[in-house]
């Protein structure tokens, strides 16, 4: 049989000579004073602000990567794109049929360094108006909107959040994450609200809406004074907490491995469904029209009628 003892040491002095190396390298960036931006290639950033009519602009679409993207209201009747840009990092930005395109260009250098880490942020600032469709992508960062009064509007990303705050939708809002999550404060939709995100929370209050599905996983869903014909919350692994919640058709409430508790509004008009195992079901005895459905398991379900 051979013997392996010296190859063996062979890669323990190799993963001893690589860490030293590591710690040194980063010991000497945190002393350059630079910390690790002096990891990211690209260069300085420059700042460089596009202004078009907000006239002829009646959709947006933004494509971002690895920086945060902020939707407000600004101050003036143009719509203001702030860029910080370097070699790595540069944008395009384009009218066409009423749309305004914002793309993050993909980079021919390498993207070995291209980290990012400090998180630029791209602002759009908007004048108040409804647009027809806002569309946000972005990955590995976060998106914020506040203030805005669309017809339809969809965000998808990435480990990082997505944050409204006084959202009006005529029509759909689509929420697309993953590792991160959802926080809804004071958002109306005049359609179906679907947020969907895996591995982190999803956060409401004042939520109004035709239809409502929030769901996660492995997370918690926490939300309160909601709106809609139907709501359907569904998590695993975790609690899911819903309070003065109103409806006129149906909830459905779902989860494993945690409690379920809240309360609903109006009078004494609901039929109520609960199972659970290993605790128990503390219900409401009461026989009306809208269905009441609460599952989970290991853990106690508490619901209320205010």
């Amino acid at each position: 049989m051979k013997d392996y003892t010296q190859i063996k040491n062979y890669y323990k002095i190799a993963g001893t000579s690589v860490g030293i190396g590591i710690a040194c390298m980063t010991i000497g960036v945190l002393l350059s004073g630079n910390g690790f931006k002096g990891l990211t290639s690209g260069g300085a950033y420059t700042n460089r602000t596009v202004e078009y009519s907000s006239k002829n602009i009646s959709a947006l679409v933004i494509n971002e990567k690895q920086a945060e993207v902020q939707l407000k209201i600004g101050d003036t009747e143009q719509i203001v794109v702030h860029l910080k840009e370097n070699s790595l990092n540069s944008y395009t930005t384009e009218v066409k049929d009423g749309v305004l395109y914002i793309n993050k260009q993909d980079s021919k250098e390498s993207m070995l360094f291209n980290l990012n880490l400090d998180q630029e942020k791209l602002l759009v600032e908007i004048p108040a108006k409804q647009y027809d469709s806002v569309s946000i992508s972005n990955r590995d960062a976060s998106v914020n909107a506040e203030d805005l009064n669309v017809k339809s509007l969809t965000i998808d990303t990435s480990n990082s959040s997505i944050t409204l705050s006084d959202i009006e939708a005529e029509n759909d809002i689509t929420l697309h994450n993953s590792n991160a999550s959802l926080n809804l404060d004071t958002v109306s939709c005049g359609g179906s609200l679907r947020a969907i995100t895996s591995n982190s929370s999803v956060n409401a209050e004042n939520v109004k809406a035709n239809d409502l599905t929030f769901k996660t996983s492995n997370a918690s869903i926490n939300c309160k004074t909601m709106q809609a014909e139907t709501i359907d919350l569904t998590s695993s692994n975790a609690h899911i907490e819903a309070y003065e919640i109103s409806i006129q058709k149906g909830l459905s409430v779902v989860t494993s491995n945690g409690h379920i508790e809240g309360s609903l509004t109006g009078k004494d008009d609901y039929s109520f469904t609960c199972n659970t195992s290993n605790g128990s079901c503390r219900i409401p005895n009461s026989r009306g029209a809208k269905q009441v459905t609460l599952k989970s398991s290991n853990a106690s379900i508490d619901f209320d009628i205010d």
